[in-house]
């Protein structure tokens, strides 16, 4: 195996809000949700076939709409990121783990902390905790020229399927 990558990137709000997006539509409790919010979209159509349109059924598309959605977690996401510049971003890789330095603050993710990979053409995310996970920007992995040797180390470090 090639020396562990090491790469450099920006998150701007739209990559933190894209990885939420993806982190989210991939838990248990978002798809919930969803098959709640669409039994009372259901639910409501019927009401109004049945009885005619109310008011009462506009509060209830409402509901559907922000259970379907979920954008408590995304709304929080943004306002912590409004607050924070886009710093520069070093991702370092090696066979005992991850180090993440942010302008001056380093934190090292060990391999067997991550319980789940999940993954998209924009990012490749490790999840390590509920809402904890490192976000790898697959395009700035491509253009560095480790996405193979860092795909290699995943596979071999990672004792979960990916």
């Amino acid at each position: 195996m090639s020396t562990p990558p090491s790469i450099t990137c920006r998150y701007s709000m739209s990559d933190g809000l894209a990885a939420a997006t993806l982190y989210q539509g991939s838990t248990l409790k978002h798809r919930v949700y969803q098959i709640v919010a669409l039994g009372i979209f259901s639910f409501t159509l019927y009401q109004a076939y049945r009885i005619g349109f109310t008011s009462s059924q506009l509060l209830l598309y409402l509901i559907a709409l922000l259970l379907f959605v979920d954008p408590v977690p995304l709304i929080l996401m943004s306002v912590t990121r409004l607050s924070q510049p886009p710093l520069p971003t070093t991702i370092a890789f090696d066979t005992n783990g991850i180090v993440v330095t942010v302008a001056d603050r380093s934190t090292t993710y060990r391999w067997e902390k991550f319980t789940k990979l999940i993954e998209n053409k924009r990012f490749i995310l490790l999840v390590h905790a509920p809402w904890g996970y490192l976000v790898i920007p697959t395009a700035v992995l491509s253009a560095s020229g480790h996405e193979q040797t860092l795909r290699d180390l995943i596979a071999s470090s990672l004792r979960i399927t990916p």
